[in-house]
């Protein structure tokens, strides 16, 4: 079923889905977080740009204005990215595990906070990386990459617009197989959150 939503991906684009919000009635339903500017630092090497995306989550009903949400491996959808460390290696993102996440409206209708805890794993040439990540609308840890601090908050979800940037900072895990285990990271998204209209809504 999952599979199915994610063929949507080559008709509804971020720039198309913008604009439609977020509301009380969209929930229990399919939330697709459309993903555009990225951006990653890891280790000594500086934040650089990412890739683009969707994230097809199923949202639970909401219960005093907040409500669950699950995202499967294959739901999570990034496209390859070059990682600029000596030479541009071609890397990819992927979900190693179902991710948890869950969305808070306000009770004025004017934004939400979002949060999503998810493993994902980085590949290239160079080798693997293992990342425990909280993305947030929030305020993350800070950390230092390429000796400089990130001190960073995200955006919080607009309900109208459906915009939102996620914010994420952690260390890679030991399990990694680079130079770069248990080094700082940082990243940041710019998504649209949207809803995906089914015969029930």
């Amino acid at each position: 079923f999952l599979l199915s939503l994610l063929a949507l991906n080559t008709r509804v684009t971020a720039a198309d889905s913008c604009g439609s919000g977020v509301s009380a009635s969209d929930f229990p339903g399919i939330m697709i977080i459309e993903v555009s500017k990225t951006e990653i630092g890891i280790g000594s090497v500086a934040p650089f740009i990412g890739g683009s995306g969707r994230i097809v989550a199923v949202a639970g009903p909401l219960i005093n204005g907040v409500a669950t949400f699950e995202v499967k491996p294959d739901a999570f959808q990034i496209k390859p990215f070059l990682f600029p460390f000596i030479f541009s290696w071609k890397t990819t993102l992927t979900a190693m595990e179902s991710g948890r996440g869950q969305i808070k409206l306000s009770s004025s209708g004017e934004f939400g906070v979002v949060s999503l805890d998810i493993l994902l794993r980085a590949k290239n040439r160079l080798g693997k990386l293992w990342l425990r990540t909280n993305f947030t609308t929030g305020k993350s840890p800070p950390v230092r990459i390429a000796d400089e601090d990130y001190d960073a908050i995200g955006d919080p979800l607009g309900l109208e617009s459906g915009d939102a940037v996620l914010i994420a900072t952690g260390k890679t895990s030991s399990e990694s197989h680079l130079l770069f285990r248990r080094d700082d990271f940082y990243a940041r998204a710019e998504v649209c959150i949207h809803f995906e209209v089914t015969g029930n809504n």
